[in-house]
């Protein structure tokens, strides 16, 4: 289906490229992510995927501002809930209407997820966490697309296996 294979080949090659812009610093590498996406952003809707996993990798790169200007983060925080509510309950209503919500069972979890991967990713998890920014923010990706992906399989499936299949080479190749 070319969609969806078009769609998870434009998701590899942003995270790349954001990934590469965290690593090297190298203003190219943001100028290539975001001539490509527009392209991304019309042809497939998981670009909100590739957002959520962005947000989740800069987190740990965030934290020591987050802590530094944290009266003013909450400020924020509270205002962009204010405005929601203000906004249109509508709004509201209708985004998480048109959320996913297939039923997942623990079986089926396991069974798509893969239990190697599972283990060794989950075992993994320490590792990441105590790493540098980039491993960290693998490890907070992996988590919390795990915890989402029990809610739908589309977080799960590929979302939650890219940072679970990197941390879970990686472990076991130590």
């Amino acid at each position: 289906y070319i969609p969806e294979n078009l769609g998870l080949f434009l998701f590899t090659v942003s995270l790349l490229l954001f990934v590469r812009y965290l690593k090297y610093k190298e203003k190219k590498y943001i100028i290539y992510l975001l001539a490509l996406m527009p392209l991304y952003m019309i042809t497939h809707r998981n670009w909100i995927m590739f957002l959520l996993s962005i947000m989740c990798i800069i987190v740990p790169y965030l934290t020591p501002y987050l802590k530094k200007y944290s009266k003013y983060v909450m400020a924020l925080i509270l205002l962009g809930i204010v405005f929601m509510f203000i906004s249109s309950n509508s709004l509201i209503a209708s985004l998480i209407a048109r959320a996913p919500r297939e039923p997942v069972t623990l079986v089926g979890y396991f069974k798509w997820m893969g239990i190697i991967q599972l283990i060794f990713g989950i075992l993994a998890v320490n590792y990441y966490i105590k790493g540098n920014y980039l491993k960290k923010g693998l490890a907070i990706w992996a988590l919390v697309f795990m915890l989402i992906g029990s809610v739908s399989f589309r977080f799960r499936d590929p979302y939650a296996s890219f940072p679970l299949s990197i941390m879970a080479g990686e472990y076991i190749m130590m």
